[in-house]
């Protein structure tokens, strides 16, 4: 479960996408935007990266291979 399931971010500033495993498990994300980004998240950590230039758009977020949310650029930052 990602909570907020989506993040949104004006366009033109570095982005840093942090997820946390909450529910003692280690996980496999990937972020699908143009260069896709895998992240291995271990049980009760945490993994981070920052994204730089990235054009508007919604960019889906998968966990363990299933589609749990989304990072939209180009819009008011928030949940």
């Amino acid at each position: 479960m990602l909570n907020p399931p989506v993040i949104t971010a004006p366009p033109h500033i570095p982005v840093a996408l942090t997820v946390l495993a909450r529910d003692g498990r280690s996980h496999r994300v990937l972020l699908r935007t143009p260069v896709a980004h895998a992240l291995a998240v271990p049980a009760h950590g945490s993994a981070t990266v920052l994204l730089i230039g990235l054009k508007p758009g919604r960019y889906a977020l998968e966990v363990d291979g299933v589609a749990r949310g989304a990072l939209v650029i180009g819009g008011a930052p928030g949940p």
